[in-house]
């Protein structure tokens, strides 16, 4: 039996699985017996309008929030979130088109509602399959590139120990499913360093087209993500031989020209549908413009640089007008957002690069015991492996993070909840390296038993 579960984990592949099993049966069981699998969100936050984007989905009722019916207000009556007469008042009203949240998240759960009916069990397993994939890939990754010990560790700090895992498992919002496309993303950038595959381009351009559709912000990740890549075809290209500086400069612009194109595939139909609805060159939807000033102001000092409605509301009573359909309201609301976030910018230059970094600093703030010993671990495991092409390409993903919120808000660590991958993989580097010296004479014995066999 020893010598069975020896050969088992000393399989990547079997470790990864395993792990991602493990992780949904263990989510799964403490969110039905601490909370309840159908249990309503809360109707502070974004999972209400996801909630209502997704059911007017199903209902055929289009991109829209607000409106519903009995059967959709029935779980928020019943959990006393919602009275009964907010609810008739709800159920009068029509739904109305919206432009301001992306698409992905919300189709999701207009294709669950519609084949499993009106639940939130469904959407918490798809968030939990999404977690528990990403478990199992930092698990795979670990085994296979730095052995059992850092794959123990980081299974147990990623689903233990890190509190964010448990809380977005389980909540109605995109940062699983961002959390797990993220992973994609890095593991293919990482497999670009090695060899370059039209293939892989095309994956990598689909997979970061899905990230803008369930968090607009990774449109911002684009730019440098070129970059990257450029740098990595480059570098692979370099180990060719016969290839001459134009050709190496050549063939990274097209392997990036390869990628864009994807991406811009996988976009358009969705910024298509924006610029038609809203008659604004708006193509990824006015959310982002819209609440700048809560980015780029006087307010967002104050606040140091951490998001808030106080501005969002501002501007929406500014262009209140009952004349007004929703989509116009939003159009009215991104346009001056923007006017007034561009000015505040022009008026304050340095203050707006204080602001940046203020931003920066209080996302990537530890807020817990928990965060504090993830983050220190990360530190500390990318200076002791600062010279390993995937730590340095880890830390590049964080820079190309750090500009996207410079460029927007802080919002208190969930910009940050997507790069778990990588946080965890350099955090588990850390914690494992007691343990290298000793795995490393069993790896050489094994090999050596190999191939004397």
């Amino acid at each position: 039996m020893r010598i069975v579960l020896r050969r088992f984990f000393e399989c990547p592949r079997r470790c990864g699985a395993a792990a991602f099993v493990l992780t949904v049966g263990i989510l799964l069981a403490h969110y039905a017996v601490k909370y309840g699998l159908n249990t309503p969100p809360a109707t502070s936050g974004d999972e209400l309008s996801y909630d209502s984007i997704g059911w007017n989905l199903a209902q055929g009722h289009g991109f829209a929030e607000g409106g519903g019916d009995a059967v959709f207000y029935r779980p928020y009556e019943q959990s006393g979130a919602f009275d009964a007469d907010h609810i008739a008042q709800a159920i009068d009203s029509a739904p109305e088109l919206v432009a301001y949240r992306p698409p992905l998240f919300p189709m999701s759960l207009a294709v669950l509602n519609t084949i499993s009916g009106r639940q939130f069990w469904a959407v918490r397993v798809m968030n939990v399959l999404a977690t528990a994939g990403t478990c199992g890939l930092l698990v795979w990754y670990l085994a296979k590139t730095q052995g059992r010990a850092a794959a123990m560790i980081v299974f147990i700090m990623f689903l233990a120990v890190d509190t964010r895992t448990r809380l977005y498992g389980r909540a109605i919002l995109t940062e699983a499913t961002a959390t797990f496309l993220t992973t994609i993303v890095t593991l293919l950038l990482i497999q670009l360093g090695s060899r370059i595959q039209v293939r892989t381009v095309l994956f990598l351009g689909f997979t970061a087209g899905l990230l803008v559709l369930d968090r607009t912000v990774f449109a911002l990740w684009l730019p440098g993500i070129v970059v990257l890549i450029v740098l990595l075809a480059a570098r692979t290209s370099v180990q060719k031989q016969g290839k001459s500086l134009g050709n190496r400069c050549r063939s990274a612009v097209g392997v990036a020209g390869c990628f864009l194109a994807m991406t811009v595939a996988v976009v358009l139909p969705w910024a298509v549908r924006n610029v038609s609805v809203l008659d604004a060159m708006m193509p990824l939807g006015t959310q982002g413009m819209s609440q700048l000033p809560a980015g780029f102001s006087d307010h967002a000092v104050d606040r140091n640089g951490v998001w808030d409605m106080v501005p969002t509301d501002r501007l929406r009573k500014l262009v209140a007008n009952e004349s007004r359909t929703r989509l116009e309201e939003d159009v009215a609301r991104a346009q001056l957002g923007r006017a007034e976030a561009l000015a505040w910018i022009q008026d304050h230059p340095g203050r707006s690069i204080q602001l940046a970094g203020m931003k920066i600093r209080q996302e990537y703030r530890p807020r817990a015991w928990t965060e504090w010993l993830i983050g220190l671990s990360a530190v500390a495991g990318a200076l002791l492996t600062i010279r390993r092409r995937d730590t340095r390409l880890f830390l590049a993903l964080h820079a190309i993070n750090s500009v996207a919120i410079g460029c927007t808000w802080s919002v208190e660590g969930r910009f940050v909840v997507p790069l778990m991958f990588s946080i965890h993989i350099l955090a588990a580097q850390s914690l494992a390296f007691p343990f290298r010296s000793r795995e490393e004479p069993n790896a050489a014995a094994l090999g050596n038993a190999k191939t004397a066999a």
